[in-house]
This record gives C-alpha cells, sequence and structure tokens, in this order.
C-alpha cells in the first residue's frame, strides 16, 4: 500500500470523491480482509490520504455485501460465473460454448443487490488460448448485442444508488481470454463506436430488457376456455414487468393454436409444445428451466388473478432474505388458504369487488406455513437454485408442491400466505376435463411421498406431519450440494454449502466442500485459505486437513499457510501422517530454498 500511495498522488488518478479508487481482485484470498482494509486505511491516512476500496465479484463466494470485509462497494465482474445459465453446447477437450445474448438477458433481469455494486459489461470471451482444457466460450456476440448491453445498463445507472457513475467493461486489450474493445482485423473499431453511441445516447433511451423480473410459467392440457380468461385476467391486472412461458402438454381442443397466436402477438409470451402430455411437474420444469425473471410463479390455467396480486406477493417475498415462497388465499384449496363461502357465486365481477375489499381489510397480514398449495405459487430463482425443480417422479399432479415446499423448509426458508391476496380459482379443471382419476393420483403421489421422506414425514388420512431436527436439516442439505458437484454444477453446489454456512456458520464439511470447488475453479489461493477455516473451527476434520497438505504440496504455497493453526495441528496430531507428510514437505522447501 506505501507503493501505492505514490501513484495515488497522480493528478490524473480516477477518484470517487476525491478518494482515489482501488480495486481488489479475489479479495478473499487476502488472510482477515477486513483487517488487512483496515491497515491499508491506517497506512494512507497517515499520508493523508483516504482510499475507495472496491471488491471485484470475481467468483461466486465473492458475492456478498462489501462492507463485512471492509470495502466501500463492489464491483461486477462478467462473465458472471454465478449466473451462466446451461451450456449451448460441448466442445472437445471439455470446453463449454454459451450463448452471448442470453446472458446478456440474464445479466440484465438479475435483481439489484441491496448493497452498492457498480455494474460491468463485456465484449465478448474465448479463453481458449490459456485453457487447454475445460474453457468457456461465448458465441453470437456483436457489436449491436454489446451496445444494447452497455446502453441499457448505462441508462439504468440510477437505480445503483452508487457514489460515481461509473461502468466497468471487462477488458480493454485481454487477447488471451478473448475479450477486447482494441481494434481487431474482424471487426475493427466496431466495438468502440458501439461504445461511443452507448454513452451519447443512452440517457433516458434504453428501457430495461424485457421480459421483467417475474417469470409467469402456466401449464396447459385442453380446457380452453379457462386458459383464455386466466390471460385475460392477467392483462388486466398485470402491470409489473413479467413474462408468460405457455407449456401445452399435448392439448386437442384448439389451445396450441390459440396460443401460438397469443405468442406471435406479444413479445414478452413463449410458448413450449409437447406433443403428448408429460405430467404437471415435467411441464412446470420446462417453463422453470426456460425463464429468464428472478421470481419464478407456477401459475395455474384453471385461476382468475385480482386486482394488485403480483406486486402484493411480490412485496411479501422481498420482505425478508428468509422468505422463499409466497401464496394467496382461494375459494378452491386446501388447508388454510381456503376461504369458505365466498358471496360472489359465478359472477367474475363479484368476484374482484371481494377480493379489492379483503385486500383492503387483510393489508399486510401473512401467516407462515410449510405446505402452500401450487396453483399460484410465486418462488424467489435463488431458492430453486438451491432446492431444485418439481419432482418428475409424481404422476399427473398432487404433491408436487408439497414436496417443493417441504424442500424449501429444508433449505431454512419460511413460505408464507398472502391474506390480502384473493384468487379465484375453478380448481381441478384439468383432471375433470381429461377424465384423470383425482382420488388415484392422489393415493399414488401420497404413496410416494412418504417413501422419499422416510423418517421426516408421518403421513396419515389427515395428511402428513414433519420431524426434522437441525442436524437432519444440515445432512439434508449437504447431500443435495454434493450430489450438485458430482453432477458439474458448481453454481448449484456453491448456493448450497453457502446456504448450510449461514444457517451453520461453523459447519467445517461446507467449508471444505467450497475448498474444493475454489480448487476445481482454479482459485488455489482461495482453497487453501478455505481449507484453513475449516480446520480452525473444527481440528479433527480429517477431510479438510488432507484437502489443505494435498493442495500446498502440489502448489508449493507453504507461504499461505498461517503458522498459529500449524501450531494448533502440531500440538493435536502430531503423529497424523497428513501433518507429518506437511510438516516434512514444508522443512524440505526451507531446506532446498
Amino acid at each position: 500500500i506505501r507503493w501505492l500511495l505514490d501513484v495515488f498522488q497522480d493528478r490524473r488518478y480516477i477518484r470517487v470523491n476525491g478518494k482515489p479508487l482501488m480495486l481488489v481482485y479475489l479479495s478473499k484470498s487476502i488472510p482477515r480482509t477486513a483487517r488487512a482494509m483496515e491497515i491499508w486505511r491506517e497506512e494512507a491516512e497517515r499520508n493523508g490520504q483516504e482510499l475507495y476500496l472496491c471488491k471485484v465479484e470475481s467468483a461466486p463466494w465473492e458475492y456478498e455485501n462489501p462492507s463485512l470485509s471492509g470495502f466501500d462497494a463492489a464491483v461486477e465482474f462478467q462473465p458472471d460465473w454465478g449466473n451462466l445459465g446451461k451450456a449451448s453446447r460441448q466442445l472437445p477437450n471439455g470446453h463449454m460454448a454459451f450463448d452471448y445474448p442470453s446472458l446478456v438477458e440474464r445479466t440484465l433481469n438479475k435483481p439489484t443487490p441491496p448493497y452498492k455494486r457498480f455494474p460491468c459489461v463485456m465484449p465478448m470471451w474465448d479463453n481458449s488460448p490459456r485453457r487447454k482444457q475445460a474453457a468457456v466460450i461465448f458465441e453470437n456476440s456483436t457489436p449491436e448485442q454489446y451496445e444494447r448491453w452497455l446502453s441499457s445498463v448505462v441508462s439504468n445507472l440510477g437505480a445503483h444508488n452508487l457514489d460515481a457513475p461509473f461502468v466497468f467493461i471487462n477488458a480493454w486489450n485481454e487477447w488471451g481470454e478473448g475479450n477486447h474493445l482494441e481494434p481487431d482485423e474482424k471487426h475493427g473499431r466496431a466495438y468502440l463506436e458501439a461504445t461511443k453511441r452507448a454513452l451519447s445516447t443512452a440517457e433516458g433511451r434504453f428501457p430495461a430488457a424485457e421480459p421483467g423480473p417475474v417469470s409467469i410459467v402456466i401449464l396447459s392440457f385442453n380446457g380452453l376456455e379457462y386458459t383464455k380468461q386466466c390471460v385475460q385476467s392477467i392483462q388486466e391486472h398485470t402491470p409489473e414487468p413479467h413474462e408468460i412461458i405457455f407449456v401445452d402438454n399435448g392439448s386437442t381442443d384448439g389451445t396450441v393454436q390459440w396460443l401460438r397466436t397469443l405468442a406471435e402477438e406479444h413479445s414478452n409470451y413463449r410458448l413450449i409444445e409437447n406433443e403428448h402430455n408429460l405430467g404437471f411437474a415435467r411441464g412446470c420444469n420446462q417453463g422453470i428451466e426456460a425463464a429468464e425473471g428472478a421470481y419464478i410463479l407456477l401459475l395455474n390455467n384453471d385461476v382468475i388473478v385480482t386486482q394488485g396480486w403480483l406486486s402484493c406477493m411480490l412485496r411479501h417475498l422481498n420482505s425478508s432474505d428468509d422468505i422463499g415462497m409466497v401464496g394467496p388465499m382461494s375459494n378452491s384449496v386446501s388447508g388454510p388458504q381456503l376461504v369458505e363461502k365466498v358471496p360472489y357465486g359465478s359472477s367474475m365481477d363479484a368476484m374482484q369487488k371481494f377480493a379489492r375489499n379483503r385486500s383492503s381489510r387483510y393489508s399486510g397480514e401473512t401467516t407462515e406455513h410449510m405446505r402452500l398449495v401450487g396453483f399460484c405459487l410465486l418462488v424467489k430463482k435463488e431458492v430453486l437454485d438451491i432446492i431444485g425443480g418439481l419432482d418428475e417422479n409424481y404422476n399427473s399432479g398432487n404433491f408436487e408442491d408439497d414436496d417443493l415446499c417441504l424442500r424449501s423448509f429444508v433449505a431454512g426458508y419460511k413460505n408464507i400466505i398472502a391474506h390480502d391476496v384473493f384468487i379465484h380459482h375453478f380448481g381441478s379443471m384439468t383432471f375433470k376435463g381429461n377424465a384423470i382419476d383425482y382420488q388415484a393420483s392422489m393415493n399414488d403421489n401420497l404413496k410416494y411421498f412418504s417413501g422419499k421422506w422416510k423418517g421426516f414425514a408421518e403421513a396419515s388420512e389427515n395428511g402428513y406431519r414433519i420431524t426434522l431436527t437441525r442436524q437432519q436439516q444440515l445432512g439434508l442439505l449437504l447431500q443435495w450440494g454434493e450430489e450438485r458437484f458430482s453432477q458439474g454444477d458448481m453454481h448449484a453446489a456453491i448456493k448450497i454449502f453457502k446456504r448450510v454456512l449461514l444457517l451453520d456458520r461453523k459447519n467445517s464439511q461446507a467449508l471444505n466442500n467450497l475448498g474444493v470447488i475454489q480448487w476445481q475453479l482454479g482459485d488455489m489461493p482461495a482453497s487453501l485459505d478455505t481449507f484453513q477455516v475449516a480446520l480452525r473451527i473444527n481440528p479433527e476434520d480429517s477431510d479438510a486437513l488432507g484437502n489443505l497438505v494435498q493442495g500446498v504440496i502440489e502448489t508449493e504455497r507453504f507461504d499461505l499457510l498461517q503458522q498459529d493453526l500449524l501450531d494448533t495441528l502440531r500440538q493435536k496430531h502430531p503423529a497424523h501422517p497428513d501433518v507429518v507428510r506437511l510438516f516434512t514437505a514444508q522443512q524440505n522447501a526451507a531446506g532446498a530454498t
């Protein structure tokens, strides 16, 4: 920092509120980060300077409020490794290709964090020149797509509550990662010209990308008249930015043709067509997988929504980080979401008036309840990233929503009922209209549910009762994370292990697993630091010890070892093979030096 203070004196240096701007990449690789930032600030103050420190959100484990580690703000990194979506295709040598326009959409639809974070864009990306294996490549980048991204980001800077109107671009000349604004033979100065246009014309002209933050998934299997009423009510009562993803399960009553026309007429409507009925769970999962929003709303096609329904549910959902799902009240539903003996009969005008009056009467009232019914269910996308979608082993319908809510509960989220939102539900129209045996489906799915959750859910004629200890809860989450890791879904595994640490900050197993992922992603300093944190919490964690020793010896980064931790290990496990191996390797390295 003393060396940098001389650099900061240059009058050309970029400043925020008079303070020199300094970015720290992979900040968690710095031991005791908050204290390190404090030392830097103290040294700067002794030299008559103040610092404006930013951490770069360069990896999923770096995503957190920057003030917790001593920074003034964060800087987004692109590509956003925690928000890539699915690869468009696999290439030789383990390389993965992603679609650049899809990344733009996903990034523009990310929610603004509750802390200060400067946005970032990138013109292109291909790091195969630097990686013989497992490179990441973005295809279909054009100056026009990049200009649209940058223009939208610049025009929405005011929503970020920043201390300076800065947008970061990755990068000017990162040729080794195929990522540059600098002119080249293929595009000439096109990306620079796009940057100029975006900066000169952005203000007030480029709205946020559509669709907005809510993805409404509607499944249909015949029942065209009900679907029409549902869509009409959404159009009348949903001014909030949203997209609708229709998934048709092989309708034969004209539904498909009507939905095709609807999707052609509305840019924020999409249609997924299935030749046969794939079931409720699979159909909904198709919609979830296609969704771009930060929130997913599963909605039956035999409902009529009411004034203020979505804004109110969103307000409840975002009232706490611990809330994962919200469901409304209704006339036809099981459990505590039921409003008995509604007074409006078959008049939907009277129903809308009843809903408005009820919303006013119960304004702001909610009840926490583990089980919510899936006819209308609003879920944070980040929750589904952790718990997964609907279990497709359930047949036709029933208990998929119970299963989803139970997994949300296991992940430590609260599921709540919004008493100030009422939605009319005709009730089981798909079962009735297609002559599906509702009771048989219910019995089969209850049997599967009971078997899947044996030891946690005790079923009876009146429903089921959940018994879940904290140890069982953490064990299930760790199991889910390890399953995602084995499937190669690093993004989901990281989120699950971080969720475990939110529930139990001293869980050394979750820390060890995060360290392994950091190792896999090539960030060995962060990995070794994480293993050491795990060992401080639990010096008996043999997995963390073995991984630490292996990582240090492979990389010869003995300088990253913390001496007080080494003293503890030597004291507690003087004869442990891994401890002996570590100290022997350390001594040999010191001798060679």
